[in-house]
């Protein structure tokens, strides 16, 4: 996958935590799409302070 930066990396940043939110027993949103989207990206949560997500 190629280096994200600027708007990019700004959009990719808003779809991940909607994909996180989404998967939460309470949430109060729920986006199928971002879902589907970050799964087929092959995107996970970093256990590293410094990222969000993880290649």
């Amino acid at each position: 996958m190629e280096k994200l930066s600027g708007i990019s990396e700004t959009l990719l940043i808003t779809l991940y935590f909607r994909y996180l939110e989404s998967k939460r027993a309470n949430a109060i949103i729920y986006d199928a799409k971002s879902i589907e989207i970050i799964r087929k990206m092959g995107l996970k949560p970093c256990a590293s302070s410094a990222a969000f997500y993880c290649f």
